[in-house]
């Protein structure tokens, strides 16, 4: 995988692209068993992000 399909993997598993490109980028997972396997490490990464971002705030 080069540099530019793991940003471009990282941007979607984050919701950053927009509605085409992200159509198009989980099209081309489909078919790319790394694209996809990179999508789901990027989405484990950012998940404890995530999780916090949504947490309801303590007050």
């Amino acid at each position: 995988m080069n540099d530019d399909d793991d940003l471009l993997a990282a941007e979607f598993a984050l919701g950053l692209l927009g509605d085409g490109d992200a159509v198009a980028v989980q099209e081309r997972a489909r078919a790319d068993a790394v694209l996809s396997l990179r999508i789901a490490w990027w989405r484990d990464q950012f998940a404890p992000l995530v999780r916090e971002a949504t947490a309801d705030p303590k007050t």
